[in-house]
Parts: structure tokens; sequence; C-alpha cells
């Protein structure tokens, strides 16, 4: 898988901004497959932040954000079913907020950010 950065031309556009999801609790776990190297890490929760697009990777405002367990003994498949309900939850809200006007965000506390790595077959094992 390829992951590039949405160009500020691009993101810009929509009045309001663009939003995207991360699964993770940003600013921790920036970049690639946060929810493999939060297991991997052996935390007991990571969760789902709905953020706006900025020009640095995953670091822009935070709108919404959700908890989500990971148990002792999860699979990475067993997170990513938590994973995607909560991102489900916490998009249909920030609509109903955004649409009634109700919607903010907050920046994320830069010295907390964390970053992760595109992982291979044998971090796996």
């Amino acid at each position: 898988m390829i992951s590039t950065l949405i160009p500020e031309e691009i993101y810009s556009i929509p009045r309001l901004g663009t939003l995207a999801v991360h699964d993770s609790l940003l600013p921790a776990y920036r970049g690639f497959a946060p929810l493999n190297w939060a297991i991997l890490k052996g935390e007991t929760q990571t969760g789902v932040t709905l953020f706006k697009l900025s020009k640095e990777m995953d670091a822009g405002d935070i709108v919404k954000q959700r908890v989500v367990e990971i148990g002792a003994d999860d699979t990475a498949d067993i997170v990513y079913e938590r994973i995607c309900k909560a991102t489900c939850d916490v998009v249909a809200e920030a609509l109903i907020e955004i649409k009634a006007g109700e919607s903010s965000s907050s920046p994320q506390t830069e010295s907390m950010a964390t970053y992760t790595c595109a992982r291979n077959p044998k971090d796996g094992l």
C-alpha cells in the first residue's frame, strides 16, 4: 500500500475543511498501521480520531475521539472490528454536530506526538 499526503490545494477546497479518520488516539501513533503497532507495543487501549487535514501527517486539529479497549488476548481482527464500530459512531456524531453548527476542534499537543512506521511480515511474529 502506498500512502501519500493529500495536497493542501485539494483538502482546502471544502469551505469547512476536510476531515479524516485515524486508527489511534492522536497525537499518539501518527503514521502507518497504528492499530497493529498499539497491539505490538502492548497497549491496553487505542482509539479513533476524527481530525482536520493539515500540511503535516496526522497532525490536524482534533474534532472527535473515541477510546477502544485492547484485551490481553485480542487479535488485530478483533480490535479492528471495534475500531470500525467506533469510526462509524464518531463520524455520525460529528456530522450531526456539524450540521447543527455545534462542531468544534482542538489542536493536538505536539509534545505528545509519537510516530509509527510501515510494518513488515516479521513484525507480526
